[in-house]
């Protein structure tokens, strides 16, 4: 495991606990190691998913009232 900015960490446990509890809420499966049965790749994943949003008219960028999310500053940033 590494940190954001490449920093190796021995485990979840050494995660600051925003972090950790926003893994949780959003990647539970990651804490799961012994049910991982294949390889995934997220980054593809993503890919199919945004571009089956786009055929289907829902992707958020394509809509009206679409605003985009603002960046937090690395010193805005909890735990840090």
């Amino acid at each position: 495991m590494v940190r954001a900015y490449g920093q190796h960490i021995s485990g979840y446990d050494d995660l600051p606990a925003t972090v950790r509890s926003n893994l949780e809420k959003y990647t539970p499966e990651i804490f799961e190691l012994q049910s991982w049965q294949e390889t995934r790749f997220d980054a593809v994943e993503l890919m199919q998913e945004l571009i089956e949003k786009r055929a289907n008219g829902t992707l958020d960028i394509d809509q009206p009232d679409y605003q985009p999310r603002r960046v937090k500053r690395f010193n805005e940033l909890e735990g840090f």
